[in-house]
């Protein structure tokens, strides 16, 4: 070694051993550079002689230095090749991500790879490859923990490696410490996981050591990520000495300890519970720390008074910008704000404790220095505004307070702040539904000046400020009432002015909808009022831009769509001030209506304005008269979707009240409509219906020709099944009331039309062999649909009747002579019967007894179809209880037909009768059935003929259960006699009977099942009212209709009694247990259930 190299690295090591950690790395560094130029220069390469002992050791020495990146510097000096460590730690982290944990390669994989890495886990490795070994250990545990699950010698041997990093002073190696402990904790036994809290987190966290109390604080957030059912019965012991650590002073220290705490609260729900005061009081004492900055006096914080001046705004903008970079203060109260937002987000049965005790911190916190702490801060008060369905009135009264923290917060020249102080105020209106009142002209300053110094570039940050600033306009505009900002409206007007006037279509687009809210706002439909001259001055500069951006030829197509809505709006409410107008603007929709791109739009538009009452006037009637050809001729085009838009928008055309159309336009109309009557598009069957009687008003002038070929299409397809029922039925019902209703048909000669539409002379056989035929002759359960045309003239018939009752009575003789022979059944008699049912809804046919006693005696007919058809009219109901005691099959028919009644009729109709009628099928069997002392009934010994008669007692509950369901009200003051029905869902053995099967298997048959079905099903009215869920179960008694929330007869059932039966019920048989089941989670899930298991 030449003599200068010797003097320059004598210099070096000198260096080296000064106690500014700057001068040794800087020595290192330039050692590190010396040893490759004495190669470059041809000598010797230096071998462990007493020169080169006499230079390596106190490079050696230094990797044990304080200093981390002393250290770290110091390892590169006893590298031959750092690349090759590194591209070798990069391929075994490649490999383990790679291959796929079912491979064959996976077990070889983890039984070489895994002891070498432990192995070297366990010598004195550097640092730098200390980090690269726990990364891809951890990776092993967490990819194949199935294959170390089984290997317990393995798990042990890697935590015994693990264990003594735990305390590595570098940052770097102790964080990846516990990542691997936390992977290890997942496929670890139940012994070594105790073990690892027994014997090191426990005592760890007990430590006075900071650097071992951090880190073990830290593993135990990791533990409950990775293991929280385990983790969960050590929480008494685990939980207080975290929250004691969570109070140090060190900082550090301080932010790992708060997200253990938020790890334990979102793993360990349950067992937190009894912790979480503690928890609230050191998140809200952390959430306020802030020791090198000493804040403002309540008093000035909170002052926002309505004329502040630029100057004071310097100053709280100046006060944003202040920072320090040594104070790390902020990571605390970020953490502790993310507590508290986990702790609002699932926790919801506090939530009123949590406004008094969290609410008032938060809020008096928003003005922090560190922006990443407010946008979290803003986060958990947002979450507890959207669940504030409860405690409003704390809310409320927070709201002045917590309005003015904002506003001031919304100073800030961070757009990220100031976006997320507006999504704060948007969330704080929409749950008080207003209340900004008193903060209008401060907010108004606010607003301005974020669309001022918003970044006009549209892929700037300011866009996004902007598209805010206009959505919670348009939700304040809806919350607020109009008094409360007009001094100011022509402010809010400019501001929604520049907005459609932005070169962005999403910011045009979002100050178009806030131009929408204003404007219901400002003209509402049903006005107390005239129109504020201010209102109208306001609406007539939103009409000009609107019409601006309505005709020009460089607004984007989105653009002109919100354009022609806003349009739609200000003729809807306020039609009145442009109706001078109307010349020059009503073109223009139509010209949009001739745009192929813009057509579908355009036609709800206008669905909308024709909808409106406010548009009136000669031109407004004009321009109705001429879309409406325009409309109707879109019936041809081929587009679903617009086919539909012009039916809605036809339909609401055609109901104004002073239109006029001229009869050969009706006559195009009907030709246009005819077409789309078929049953191949049945989703457009019924608008077609609907239309085309909308139609009939305007069809009395058309000549007898046209009059004729009115009802053609209806004719063919009246006899389909698929009208009869839903939407198509109804405007077929619709459609001959109107030809009534506007003298278009006679109503006996359209009585007679439909009655010539239906076979009358084949039998029922005959009538559901014809459907059997089309379907391959297999029997399903629409066998029964070749009687539905039938069904479907009925009630056209009843609707004809319902007009013009005096065509019922006319009729009703033809209908009563054919069901004079009781043995005939052929289709006449059937439809027959159904006429008369129809007509009876109508028309009083209480003095007409031979009508009734002609249907009692279709009861006795072997045909189901009879008995279905036999509801008459509630003016007979009377009559039914003397004849549901009967022991005859005209007891079962009537107590169907009371159930089709109940049904159908009103609930003050079936009022005087549901006592007499639905208390005698609740009491089958008085004797054996207790409780019914409050129920002042005399004992009738024909209440015994039900006996435990299936099928009887089955029909009776389906009545009950028909009722409970429908006609709710009818039945809320008997809850007592039903629920004795409890009883009646323990199996009876002696209805059980055992049927031999092949190969000596033997079957239940249990006859009172229908009856345990029906009863359970009767139960769910007493308890769930709103709407209700349809489900389908294999049992006799057919589609149940399940509700959702308990609430009437609450007080009056007995809930042990009620549980016991459903759990006993889920033992039961499968139909059985289908309902249990569903009458259970339906309990579980009902608002009232902690009142009620409490």
């Amino acid at each position: 070694m030449s003599s200068s190299k010797s003097y320059t690295i004598k210099q070096l090591l000198t260096k080296m051993r000064n106690p500014d950690a700057d001068f040794r790395f800087m020595a290192l560094t330039d050692l590190i550079k010396e040893f490759p130029r004495e190669a470059e220069c041809g000598e010797k390469p230096m071998y462990l002689d007493e020169a080169i002992e006499k230079n390596s050791r106190p490079g050696l020495e230094m990797v044990k230095d304080g200093n981390t990146e002393v250290k770290n510097q110091a390892v590169k000096t006893a590298s031959e090749d750092e690349q090759l460590r590194d591209l070798a730690g990069l391929a075994l982290k490649t490999v383990v991500a790679e291959i796929p944990t079912n491979s064959r390669l996976a077990p070889t994989l983890c039984n070489k790879l895994t002891p070498k890495l432990i192995t070297q886990l366990q010598e004195m490795t550097p640092s730098d490859v200390l980090v690269t070994h726990l990364d891809v250990l951890s990776d092993l545990l967490v990819r194949f923990d199935i294959y170390l699950r089984s290997n317990p010698n393995m798990q042990s041997h890697a935590l015994k490696a693990l264990l003594p990093n735990l305390t590595n002073p570098r940052t770097a190696v102790s964080k990846r410490v516990v990542t691997a402990l936390g992977s290890l904790a997942g496929c670890c036994n139940d012994d070594i996981f105790f073990a690892l809290i027994s014997k090191t987190v426990m005592p760890g966290l007990r430590s006075s050591e900071s650097l071992r109390l951090k880190n073990n604080v830290a593993l135990a957030g990791v533990l409950a990520r990775a293991s929280p059912e385990r983790l969960a019965t050590v929480l008494t012991e685990l939980v207080p000495l975290v929250v004691k650590v969570s109070q140090v002073e060190e900082e550090e220290l301080r932010d790992t300890s708060l997200q253990t705490l938020e790890s334990l609260l979102l793993k360990c729900p349950s067992e937190m519970s009894t912790f979480i005061p503690p928890i609230i009081n050191a998140a809200t004492k952390a959430i306020q720390y802030d020791p090198n900055y000493a804040g403002v006096d309540e008093s000035d914080e909170m002052d926002i008074d309505e004329n502040e001046n630029e100057e004071d705004d310097e100053d709280a903008e100046f006060g944003d910008e202040y920072s320090d970079d040594d104070d790390m203060s902020w990571k605390i109260r970020r953490a502790a704000t993310k507590l508290l937002s986990t702790l609002i987000a699932t926790r919801f049965e506090l939530l009123q404790e949590l406004y008094q005790s969290v609410s008032p911190v938060l809020i008096s916190r928003f003005e922090d220095r560190e922006e990443s702490v407010k946008l979290e801060r803003k986060r958990p008060t947002m979450l507890d505004d959207q669940k504030a369905n409860g405690p409003l009135g704390l809310l409320r009264a927070q709201s002045p307070a917590a309005s003015k923290s904002i506003l001031k917060c919304l100073n800030c020249k961070s757009i990220a702040v100031r976006q997320s102080g507006f999504t704060l105020l948007y969330e704080l209106i929409n749950v008080l539904d207003g209340g900004l009142e008193t903060q209008i002209l401060p907010l108004l300053d606010r607003i301005e000046a974020s669309l001022k110094s918003a970044d006009t570039g549209i892929s700037g940050s300011g866009t996004s400020l902007k598209i805010e600033v206009y959505k919670f306009l348009t939700l304040f505009f809806r919350t607020h009432h109009l008094r409360s900002f007009t001094p100011v409206l022509s402010r809010f007007v400019n501001i929604l002015l520049s907005g459609i006037n932005d070169q962005y279509h999403r910011i045009t687009s979002e100050a178009f909808i806030a131009a929408c809210s204003l404007i219901k706002v400002l003209s509402p439909l049903a006005p107390s009022s005239p129109i504020h001259s201010d209102s109208a001055c306001a609406l007539k500069s939103i009409y000009d831009v609107t019409m601006s951006r309505l005709t020009s030829s460089t607004a984007d197509q989105e653009v002109k769509e919100w354009a022609a809505m806003c349009y739609q709006d200000l003729i809807t409410h306020a039609a009145g001030l442009f109706e001078a107008d109307f010349g020059n603007s009503l073109p223009i929709i139509t010209q949009r209506l001739d745009n192929e791109i813009t057509k579908c739009s355009t036609l709800q538009v206008v669905t909308q304005i024709v909808r409106s009452p406010v548009p009136k006037g000669e031109t407004f009637e004009n321009w109705i008269s001429h879309i409406i050809p325009v409309v109707g001729s879109f019936l041809r085009k081929n587009n679903r979707t617009l086919k539909i838009l012009c039916f809605e928008c036809l339909n609401a055309l055609l109901r104004r009240s002073n239109t006029k159309i001229d009869p050969a336009v009706v006559q195009t109309l009907i030709s246009d409509l005819h077409p789309m009557i078929d049953v191949k598009d049945l989703p457009l069957l019924p608008l077609a219906l609907k239309s085309l009687g909308f139609v009939v008003p305007f069809a009395s002038d058309l000549p007898a020709d046209g009059k004729s070929k009115l009802l053609e299409p209806v004719y063919q397809i009246i006899k389909s099944a698929a009208i009869s029922q839903g939407p198509a039925l109804d405007a077929l019902i619709s459609l001959f009331s109107a030809l009534v209703e506007h003298n278009l048909e006679q109503p006996d000669a359209l009585i007679a039309c439909l009655i010539v539409t239906v076979d009358k002379n084949s039998t029922l056989e005959q009538a559901k062999a014809a459907v059997l035929t089309k379907t391959g002759g297999i029997l399903s359960p629409n066998a029964a649909s070749g009687l539905q045309p039938y069904y479907t003239v009925a009630r056209c018939i009843g609707a004809v009747v319902r007009v013009q009752p005096s065509a019922g009575l006319q009729v009703l003789g033809n209908f009563a002579s054919v069901l004079q022979d009781p043995t005939d059944n052929k289709t006449s008699a059937f439809f027959s019967l159904l006429c008369l049912g129809e007509i009876g809804r109508v028309v009083d046919l209480s003095a007409h007894h031979e009508v009734f006693k002609c249907a009692l005696t279709r009861f006795d007919s072997s045909f189901e179809d009879y008995a279905k058809c036999c509801s008459i009219c509630d003016r007979l109901l009377p009559m039914h209880p003397a004849l549901v005691c009967l022991a005859t099959p005209i007891a079962c028919g009537i107590r169907y037909s009371m159930r089709l009644t109940v049904n159908w009729k009103r609930p003050e109709t079936l009022q005087p009768n549901v006592s007499a009628s639905l208390l005698f099928l609740m009491l089958p069997n008085s004797s054996k059935i207790t409780g019914t002392a409050q129920v002042s009934l005399t004992t009738n010994p024909s209440w015994d003929t039900f006996g435990y008669r299936p099928l009887v007692r089955s029909l009776a509950l389906s009545v009950l259960d028909s009722a409970a369901h429908n006609k709710r009200n009818l039945v809320r003051g008997y809850p007592s006699p039903t629920l004795t029905h409890c009883a009646e869902t323990v199996v009876d053995q002696s209805l059980v009977r055992f049927v031999e099967r092949a190969r000596s298997n033997t079957e239940s048959m249990t006859d009172w099942k229908l009856e345990r079905s029906a009863i359970l099903d009767c139960l769910y009215p007493h308890m769930f009212t709103i709407e209700p869920l349809t489900y389908s179960v294999l049992c006799s008694v057919g589609v149940f209709y399940m509700l959702t929330l308990l609430e009437t007869c609450l007080s009056k059932i007995d809930i042990n009694e009620f549980t016991n039966r459903v759990l006993q019920g889920l033992s039961d048989e499968d139909e059985i247990k289908v309902l249990a089941i569903y009458a259970h989670a339906t309990f579980t899930h009902s608002p009232n259930h902690d009142s009620i298991t409490s």
